[in-house]
């Protein structure tokens, strides 16, 4: 036994010991051979980062990895062969009675370390491969960030964007994970948005992907007034899916930014949202019945309820149409022209109206004056959205600001509040711009 396995040390010490002496003897060659790899890795290393830096991708890869399948294969058949090559050299020592025992397991040795050698081949094959796929995420990151530099505009406006980085290993980790970080800047606008939402969110391409796509992402952003009230929105609602489930509670994105700014936490604003469906529902039933007399009116050709302009249905449709919500029609426009119509019938707006084609105002009368629609609600204490003499004459001021008389819808005001408004508006000489409607 003893005899047996100092044969099959000796067999395959001998055979790498003549490996390295073979190695010895040419070490000036073997130098060179080794220098003249490690030259052509690191080259390929450097086409490789310039591509992507240069193009945002890798496709040079593609040949090198094509290199290393075909060098593997190689080295797999170089074993399969070493591995036949024991199994005969086994087979034929144990049938030849006139070898010793140790040289049986000499020969046995000495083809082992064939075998040995060539899984070292392999192995090494693979290593370089493994250390080629982290060079390829390397690449697509350095590739990433160069999109990123040339969004900035200029290399110092990026090296300042690193600055107000909280981790610049969080922000490669995130160009890295992004499939497109080039448009996901374009959707936000700005360069500083993205910094914030990096420094924001643990994990920013997650938070990308809840809402399908950075198309979606920019228009919520947006829509939330930028990226700082869209992260204050996130962290008062308890988080990114509570944001947008809440949102998907309200019919409009207004609805939803007038209960986001008076609620305390998702709680609060899911019953404001419940609290505005049911005004909604009841609402809806009075502009139904409205809308259906005006429409009824229209199709047998008749006069609306004493119109002089004797309106076809496709005009009323376009005075519910809103062009500030892609011209739907719903219950805020349907009422938007219940309140136009009305106040054009009594002569107080000269006639007739038609809708504001841009979606700035709702209306514009027969002289060219710009009309707004406001309304407040009675029903509604103030921390929820409801009527406060404040809140109401900015939203009033900031219309007439931009030349734009204003409709004032009473219809949900109380009689005290009503009151209260209508004196403000006469104390300040504004109630040939503002005309309640009903009173």
């Amino acid at each position: 036994m003893a005899e047996g396995f100092l044969g099959f040390v000796n067999g395959l010490i001998d055979n790498l010991w003549g490996m390295l002496k073979t190695l010895y003897e040419n070490f000036g060659l073997v130098l060179l051979l080794l220098v003249a790899v490690l030259v052509v890795l690191v080259i390929i290393a450097l086409i490789i980062v310039a591509v992507a830096a240069l193009i945002g991708i890798t496709l040079s890869l593609v040949a090198v990895m094509k290199f290393l399948l075909i060098a593997i294969a190689i080295a797999i058949v170089l074993e399969i062969v070493a591995i036949v090559t024991l199994v005969m050299i086994i087979i034929r020592v144990f049938n030849d009675d006139t070898l010793s025992i140790y040289e049986m397991w000499y020969a046995i040795g000495d083809a082992f370390a064939d075998v040995l050698l060539s899984a070292t081949e392999i192995f090494l094959i693979l290593k370089v491969a493994s250390r080629l796929a982290k060079l390829v995420k390397l690449a697509n990151g350095v590739g990433k960030l160069a999109i990123l530099i040339k969004r900035c505009g200029s290399v110092a406006k990026f090296m300042k964007m690193i600055t107000e980085v909280k981790s610049i290993t969080k922000l490669f980790q995130v160009v890295t994970k992004l499939d497109d970080v080039g448009k996901v800047v374009s959707s936000l606008g700005k360069v500083d948005d993205f910094i914030r939402a990096v420094n924001a969110f643990d994990d920013l391409p997650k938070v990308i992907g809840k809402f399908n796509g950075a198309a979606k992402f920019g228009e919520t952003v947006k829509a939330l007034g930028g990226m700082d009230e869209f992260i204050k929105a996130t962290k008062k609602l308890g988080g990114v899916d509570n944001l947008i489930e809440g949102m998907a509670k309200f019919k409009n994105t207004d609805d939803f930014l007038k209960a986001l700014k008076s609620c305390d936490n998702y709680d609060d604003l899911l019953k404001q949202a419940d609290e505005m469906a049911k005004a909604g529902d009841e609402g809806a039933k009075s502009v139904d019945e409205s809308g259906k007399a005006l429409d009824d009116a229209a199709k047998k050709g008749e006069a609306v309820d004493g119109d002089p302009f004797n309106r076809t249905q496709e005009e009323l449709d376009s005075l519910a149409s809103d062009p500030a919500h892609g011209n739907k029609i719903d219950i805020k426009s349907m009422r938007e022209r219940e309140v136009g119509l009305a106040l054009e019938k009594s002569g107080k707006v000269p006639g007739p109206i038609t809708r504001d084609p841009s979606g700035a105002a709702e209306f514009i009368d027969n002289t060219g004056q710009l009309w707004d629609v406001k309304g407040f609600n009675s029903n509604f204490p103030p921390k929820k959205g409801g009527y406060t003499l404040q809140k109401s004459m900015n939203s009033i001021m900031e219309s007439l600001s931009h030349g734009e008389n204003v409709m004032l819808d009473t219809k949900n005001l109380s009689t005290e509040h009503l009151a209260e408004l209508l004196a403000e508006i006469k104390k300040l000489g504004l109630d040939s711009k503002v005309i309640p409607w009903p009173l």
